[in-house]
């Protein structure tokens, strides 16, 4: 399983629904867990499978958050006539570290999941 794999998953479970409205992040784990209780049989090993999913969506939605945030602000920066470069490169050095930190969260989330499932138990829960 690789990160981009998880992530097309991740992005698909939340772009689920598209075309009437997107899904809320309680849908989007409610279908992780489904999909996960459905491929793993063991029920404790399920259960720690879906809260790292579970964690690795949120941590995913917390980073386009963050993106969004930093756009707005760097786009009001962009209106004010009066903003200098400082603020700017300021502006951005703060969303950078912000999303670096995220990254390695998810990062490391996708390993410790990597640890828990099988490639079969994968390719069951990405169908």
């Amino acid at each position: 399983m690789r990160l981009s794999g998880l992530i097309t998953v991740l992005v698909c479970l939340v772009a689920a629904g598209c075309g009437t409205s997107a899904p809320t992040t309680e849908q989007v784990h409610a279908d992780w867990v489904a999909k996960v209780n459905a491929a793993i049989k063991d029920p404790a090993r399920a259960q720690r499978v879906a809260e790292q999913g579970g964690k690795l969506i949120d941590e995913e939605q917390s980073m386009v958050a963050a993106l969004k945030a930093a756009a707005d602000q760097l786009a009001e920066l962009n209106t004010d006539y009066t903003a200098t470069n400082t603020q700017f490169m300021a502006a951005y050095g703060d969303y950078e570290s912000k999303r670096k930190a995220a990254q390695t969260r998810f990062t490391n989330g996708v390993f410790a999941l990597r640890k828990e499932i099988s490639a079969e138990e994968w390719q069951e829960i990405t169908k």
